[in-house]
């Protein structure tokens, strides 16, 4: 979620944090698949074609600037390839544990959530299903990482460190609430 345009930079901005995130996705993939000792392909979803010809350029020129260092670049058979989730079920899987996890974030870090149905629900039954390398990071934000089956945790310790939070970064989380809960349409438009 990003917030509103408060500047001339905002979508550059975006398009840099996305990108950003791709690399350490990716790093994170390889790392799994080291230690597993299994090689990997990446899919994800369609997005418009200036964003995944940027996406791919960086993709690549990414893995292959670390490959010298960090052998477990090799473990990646090609950059991410994209395609379209209305016409591949394993992607439509991607966006409902995407959706879930958000859930989940939600009676987090929401005093009041609805969703504790997800902790109740999925705790027992993904204990052990997520990597090691499994972490919700709160980008610049005064409140801890969340790690692993921690997600799910029904103890919400998450929710007693936002009484520390700044004003700025309530504010920025409650907008990132309300984007998450809004409901959708469909794809996003490009």
């Amino acid at each position: 979620m990003w917030g509103k345009n408060t500047d001339n930079n905002w979508e550059n901005k975006r398009e840099e944090r996305t990108l950003e995130c791709l690399s350490e996705a990716i790093n994170r993939l390889c790392r799994y698949a080291e230690h597993e000792d299994q090689n990997i392909l990446l899919f994800q979803d369609m997005i418009n074609e200036k964003q995944r010809f940027h996406q791919v350029k960086r993709s690549y020129a990414h893995i292959y600037s670390r490959i010298k260092e960090h052998q477990e670049m090799l473990r990646i058979l090609e950059a991410p390839a994209y395609i379209d989730s209305e016409l591949s079920t394993n992607i439509q899987c991607a966006d409902w544990v995407a959706a879930l996890i958000g859930r989940a974030c939600d009676y987090q870090l929401v005093l009041n959530s609805s969703y504790r149905w997800v902790a109740d629900s999925f705790f027992a039954d993904l204990r052990g299903g997520f990597t090691y390398e499994s972490t919700l990071q709160f980008y610049r934000r005064s409140i801890g990482n969340i790690h692993h089956i921690r997600i799910l945790d029904r103890a919400r310790p998450h929710l007693d460190s936002l009484t520390g939070m700044s004003p700025q970064n309530l504010s920025l989380l409650q907008l990132v609430h309300a984007r998450a809960s809004a409901p959708t349409t469909g794809k996003p438009a490009t």
